[in-house]
C-alpha cells in the first residue's frame, strides 16, 4: 500500500467544476497538471478509452504502471483528488463497467482457458456484456446473461443466474462471474462440481464474493488485471469443489491470495 500511496502523491489533477462528468453530462473535458513520466499520458488514455466505451468498443488497455507493486495486481493510475475520481464514477455509472475490462488482459485469460480446453463460457450477472464482448473477440463462445439487460454492448439474455445455470450448465465449459454481489455463492454452488469457474473481483475480505464462495473454489491460475486504486481485483481461474479441505486445512487458496495481496490478506485471515 505504501507504493500505491507513492503513486497518488505523484499525481495531481484538477477539473473545471462545470465540466465534471457528474454534473456536466457528456462533457468529459478535464484540465490537469503536468505529470511525471510515465504518467503524463494517463488522463489522455482514460479519455480515449471513454470515447471507445461511448462507441460500445472495448479499450485495448487501461493505463497502469505494471509491476510497480511486486506480486500485486497492477494498480489503476488514480490520485486521491475527489474531482479526478469522477472518472471512476463515470465509468461505473454511465457505462456500467465495474471491473476494468480491456483486450490486453482478456487476451491472456482466453489464451489460458483455451489451453484448458475451454471453448464456451456462461457469464452470469454479465451487465451490459463488456467482459463477454472482450472474450468473444478472442474467439471464446460466450453466453452472456443478466437478470436485466439495458444498453447492452453484447447479446445479453435476460435471465437470473440460477436459471441460466439450469439452462446452459451442460452446454458451457466454464462459469464466468465478474464483480458479483452476495449471490456469487449461490451461483457456484449451483455449478457442477469439478467444472471450471472464472472469477473477477476482490478477495474474500473485499467487496465482492463472500467466504463461502471461496470455500467451493479451488484455485488453478491467477491472471493480473488493472484495478482502481485501493481495490485488489484479480482474475482467478479454478474449479468448483465441495467445501474443499484444501481451503479449510491446507489453506491452498488462502496462500495463493496472500501471494497476490500480501499486505491485505496477511492480517485478515
Amino acid at each position: 500500500m505504501d507504493c500505491l500511496r507513492r503513486i497518488q502523491t505523484l499525481l495531481s489533477y484538477t477539473a473545471e467544476d462545470d465540466a465534471s462528468p457528474i454534473g456536466g453530462g457528456d462533457n468529459y473535458h478535464f484540465i490537469y497538471n503536468r505529470l511525471p513520466v510515465p504518467y503524463s499520458n494517463a488522463e489522455a488514455k482514460i479519455r480515449k478509452n471513454i470515447e471507445l466505451l461511448s462507441e460500445s468498443k472495448v479499450p485495448n488497455r487501461w493505463p497502469v504502471k505494471r509491476g510497480f507493486v511486486n506480486r500485486s495486481p497492477s494498480g489503476f493510475i488514480e490520485c486521491g483528488n475527489e474531482k479526478f475520481s469522477c472518472y471512476k464514477t463515470l465509468i461505473n455509472d454511465k457505462f456500467a463497467m465495474w471491473a476494468l475490462i480491456d483486450l490486453e488482459w482478456t487476451k491472456k485469460l482466453c489464451r489460458e482457458i483455451k489451453s484448458l480446453g475451454i471453448k464456451t463460457c456462461l457469464e452470469v450477472g454479465g451487465g451490459r456484456g463488456w467482459l463477454s464482448k472482450a472474450m468473444s473477440e478472442h474467439s471464446i463462445d460466450m453466453i452472456c446473461t443478466d437478470i436485466e439487460s439495458r444498453e447492452s454492448v453484447y447479446d445479453v439474455e435476460e435471465i437470473d443466474g440460477v436459471s441460466a445455470i439450469d439452462k446452459y450448465g451442460e452446454t458451457a465449459d466454464a462459469l464466468v462471474i465478474s464483480w458479483p454481489h452476495d449471490n456469487a455463492s449461490e451461483f457456484i454452488k449451483k455449478w457442477s462440481s469439478g467444472k471450471w469457474v472464472i472469477y473477477i473481483g476482490e478477495s474474500p475480505t473485499g467487496c465482492n464474493a463472500y467466504m463461502d464462495f471461496f470455500e467451493n473454489f479451488k484455485l488453478h491460475k491467477v491472471i493480473e488485471v488493472p484495478t482502481w486504486d485501493y481495490l485488489h481485483d484479480a482474475c482467478l481461474i479454478g474449479r468448483r469443489t465441495e467445501c474443499s479441505d484444501d481451503f479449510n486445512s491446507k489453506g491452498c487458496l488462502r496462500e495463493s491470495l496472500r501471494h497476490l495481496f500480501p499486505e491485505k490478506i496477511s492480517n485478515c485471515w
